[in-house]
């Protein structure tokens, strides 16, 4: 009889467990997308409307993990891009202007066919995000960001030097 009441205490916390997690999405995919002379590193998280994740320069994809697990679990894809220079992001930053880190992403969402796609940016992820948005219109659904300058105008995407 003992035994059977302590098996029975393992299953419930399993159960507490499962429940804990449930809303949580952690099945991700890794791909690489060539692009542009770059290769980016994109981290995937579940399907459905997708939903690019920029994080400020110098942060990785898991920079957004969190809400890309919240993201998938309520139906939609998340797709964290690590930019030229960041994890295993390749390409050179000589003269790349924030213009060209949007093409790169634009080139992302042509390669994996998921456009178009809302963007959400933070920081400097915000103005590549907008150049995007700006640059591309049929690749963005919509674009939300935060921590970016207000005085740095959207038009000013094109040729917009990073050393500037």
């Amino acid at each position: 009889m003992a035994r059977r009441h302590r098996n029975e205490g393992h299953h419930a916390q399993a159960s507490r467990k499962r429940q804990r997690s449930r809303g949580r999405v952690r099945l991700q995919q890794h791909r690489n997308a060539d692009v542009g002379g770059a290769t980016l590193e994109c981290t995937i998280y579940g399907s459905g409307t997708p939903v690019v994740l920029l994080a400020n320069a110098g942060c990785s994809t898991s920079y957004f993990e969190d809400l890309a697990c919240v993201l998938a679990a309520g139906g939609l894809q998340a797709i964290s891009v690590n930019m030229r220079g960041i994890g295993k992001g390749r390409g050179s930053l000589d003269g790349v202007s924030v213009y060209d880190l949007a093409a790169d992403v634009a080139g992302v969402l042509e390669t994996m066919e998921c456009g178009p796609a809302h963007l959400v940016g933070h920081a400097f992820g915000n103005r590549v995000a907008r150049c995007l948005a700006v640059d591309r219109p049929s690749l963005a659904v919509a674009k939300s960001g935060s921590g970016a300058s207000p005085r740095w105008a959207t038009s000013t995407c094109a040729g917009s030097s990073l050393s500037a």
